[in-house]
């Protein structure tokens, strides 16, 4: 009896409850009356233990009752005290480990410009479609491209950067015109020395030609999915029940899966369903096929690539057939697929091109640290030769990443776990600031050229331990 509220999700607001519960169970005025009063508590008081008040920090250190009970909080954190007043806050001893992140949504271009040397800088935008257990510590970015026309050997890495949690954008440079890019965004957070990831999600696009024109298809994103699943135009139209998953390469062959909601109609025993490329860039097309299926969804194979589709389904009744509903897709390129080290699959209408493999490798990696009011700031050169530089430089990618594994959880907001800078051709050096104290620090250097990248130089330096602390005092190291 104590749960039977529950079993109607009964809304706790005011006296809803018990004016649901009475009518049901007449003489159980008192069992109603502590029922919905436990099924208040058990809502309201959320797991874990409020921490010290001289723990809190930042807003939830501030002066203000800004909340009564743990219901008012979002997620896992609690009403707590801070010593002069109530905010929400995380809690300790959570018996429940908290959620990974959710997976950003709406990954999309908000600002693309062209640059003085020909290449390409865009702006990547995100939302986060709920707010996490944890804050987001930051987000990592993965990009990697194909040129149009041509299928490349794919690089042994992708390009990678992080960026700050709080930010829900990240800028790309260097980028190459008349190309096919895919773009990965996770978000990371911490629960002490626990990292918790988000599911990826994807975004497909072009750059214009040099010339200024659009590269097809156009701009396309994916829901998040395995390492398998590539991107297109897919989703549901504002007027049908329709939905398209990501396209996905199984079995040697570019299928999608598409699904809609039953309407609880007891008379419908089975659904047709046809499908026909009505358009593909490279000319290739078939003709209409059709299924059936009892289930709400359908599995459709052999697709063409870079074709939009358009999908039929019309639900079957013992006594007629009900109003056929359609929706359309466009598959993703080729070139998408081999991005995703399918090597040996011969795209139609493309010629695959061996580019000569890039020797030219950054040399003489050095590293000095300037220590000035208790920061740490790293400068890192590197030279390139001549002797092996067989195609125009574009640019260098740089990533530094912490070598020591300790815990982070005592580590200042602002210093770095890992980053990656992509840098224009003249510049051989870096200055990165924000350091930590004696820890041991890895450096990577590639040369980026119109063929490709070029093998990685790799050094490891240390930095040095902050001095006792004098007024206006300077260090530099090297």
């Amino acid at each position: 009896m104590c749960l039977e509220p529950c079993k109607e999700a009964w809304d706790l607001k005011e006296n809803q409850c018990q004016n649901l519960c009475e009518p049901l169970f007449p003489k159980k005025h008192y069992e109603c009356l502590t029922s919905c009063e436990f099924l208040k508590s058990i809502q309201s008081l959320k797991q874990g233990d409020c921490p010290a008040p001289e723990k809190a920090s930042g807003f939830a250190a501030a002066c203000v009752e800004s909340c009564e009970d743990d219901s008012e909080c979002s997620t896992v954190k609690k009403c707590c005290s801070n010593g002069c007043g109530h905010t929400c806050q995380l809690p300790k001893n959570l018996y429940k480990d908290p959620s990974a992140p959710p997976t950003p949504s709406s990954l999309r271009i908000t600002n693309m410009t062209t640059n003085g040397d020909g290449s390409l800088s865009t702006r990547i935008s995100w939302t986060l479609p709920e707010e996490p257990d944890i804050p987001v510590h930051h987000y990592k970015v993965f990009w990697s491209w194909t040129i149009s026309g041509k299928s490349m050997v794919p690089a042994k890495k992708k390009r990678r950067k992080t960026t700050n949690g709080s930010q829900n954008y990240v800028d790309l440079e260097g980028l190459q015109p008349d190309s096919s890019y895919m773009v990965e965004l996770q978000a990371i957070t911490y629960w002490g020395q626990v990292r918790l990831k988000s599911a990826k999600v994807s975004l497909y696009f072009s750059t214009l030609r040099a010339n200024g024109t659009k590269e097809q298809p156009t701009t396309s994103k994916t829901r998040k999915g395995g390492s398998h699943t590539l991107s297109s135009n897919t989703g549901k139209s504002p007027t049908s029940p329709l939905e398209i998953g990501a396209p996905f390469y199984q079995d040697g062959q570019l299928q999608v899966k598409v699904y809609w909601k039953k309407r609880g109609d007891t008379s419908i025993t089975r659904y047709h369903v046809q499908w026909i490329p009505e358009s593909c860039t490279h000319n290739e097309t078939k003709g209409p096929e059709k299924a059936v299926t009892q289930e709400n969804y359908i599995h459709l194979q052999g697709l063409l690539f870079s074709c939009k589709y358009r999908v039929t389904v019309q639900a079957m009744k013992s006594k007629g057939r009900s109003k056929a509903e359609t929706t359309s897709f466009t598959t993703p390129p080729c070139s998408v697929l081999k991005g995703k080290s399918y090597k040996h699959i011969n795209c139609p209408g493309e010629t695959v091109t061996v580019l000569q493999k890039v020797l030219a490798k950054p040399e003489n990696l050095s590293a000095s640290f300037i220590i000035q009011e208790g920061n740490i700031t790293g400068n890192f050169f590197w030279r390139i030769s001549r002797a092996n530089l067989h195609q125009p430089v574009t640019g260098f990618q740089v990533t530094w990443a912490e070598v020591t594994t300790e815990s982070r959880q005592y580590s200042l907001p602002n210093s770095i776990i890992s980053q990656a800078q992509i840098l224009p051709p003249d510049h051989h050096h870096l200055t990165v600031s924000n350091l930590r104290p004696s820890i041991l620090y890895r450096l990577e250097v590639q040369v980026l050229t119109t063929g490709g990248e070029g093998p990685a130089t790799v050094k490891t330096f240390q930095t040095p331990d902050i001095p006792p602390a004098r007024p206006h005092s300077k260090y530099i190291f090297t």
